[in-house]
């Protein structure tokens, strides 16, 4: 994985999340295994992925029950269990897609990838670099939040404050006083991204100097050829 390009990584992201949007129940499990093992491949990649799973569990429960509970025709069905389920596992695979991603993709390599992609839309004057820059950043930001979340929560354990054992109330309560300061320190380093672009003398993404060049090998050849076959059992099987 760490030796393909930046545009087949970002291609093969793109194919794979609309594979598990648009596949049945076989063809699910077959891409979230092909992800795990994709993972397991990618050096830290495994830890990293297990590390942000672990740390959004009780989102991914939140919206099991929430599915479960209001998605079919009545309270708590089965087709609504279902339900839950296939949006649970579609978020797990899309999570760990862009986990690997980001551990072995620079955030310039991938706003190059973005901005190649995106390169047509420049004929209708669509701001190309500056929402290929953002959607860069943007998966960038998203280990760290978690990495800081995990970080949080062992300092809350560590006073005390634990939602163990305890009702709903007690849960959202705990839940709250996480996403605050997590909200504080996204901004603490939104700040201090720009103020370091700044001191740099990027002041608009078209500062940024981009790679033209795109090399493609077998192994970028090879996992298109895989992600559009998934892609396409997914829309036939």
């Amino acid at each position: 994985m760490t030796k393909l390009s930046a545009l087949t990584k970002v291609l093969c992201l793109i194919i794979l999340t609309s594979a598990m949007i648009l596949s049945g129940w076989v063809m699910k499990f077959i891409i979230l295994a092909f992800t795990l093992f994709i993972a397991i491949m990618t050096p830290s990649g495994m830890e990293k992925t297990l590390r942000q799973l672990s740390s959004v569990k009780w989102f991914f429960l939140f919206l099991l029950v929430l599915n479960t509970l209001f998605s079919g025709d009545g309270i708590f069905t089965y087709m609504g269990f279902l339900t839950g389920v296939r949006i649970t596992v579609n978020c797990i695979t899309v999570i760990m897609l862009s986990s690997v991603l980001t551990s072995c993709t620079g955030a310039g390599d991938t706003a190059d990838a973005v901005s190649l992609l995106l390169s047509p839309l420049k004929l209708v004057f669509f701001p190309v670099k500056q929402t290929a820059l953002i959607l860069s950043l943007s998966l960038q930001f998203i280990p760290m939040l978690t990495e800081e979340a995990e970080r949080i929560r062992k300092a809350q354990r560590l006073r005390g404050v634990s939602d163990e054992g305890k009702g709903i109330i007690a849960k959202a309560k705990a839940m709250l006083s996480l996403v605050i300061p997590l909200f504080v320190i996204a901004f603490q380093r939104a700040d201090r991204l720009a103020l370091a672009m700044e001191a740099r003398g990027i002041e608009s993404a078209g500062d940024i100097r981009t790679s033209k060049h795109v090399r493609v090998s077998f192994r970028d050849v090879l996992a298109l050829f895989i992600s559009l076959l998934l892609l396409s059992g997914g829309i036939f099987l």
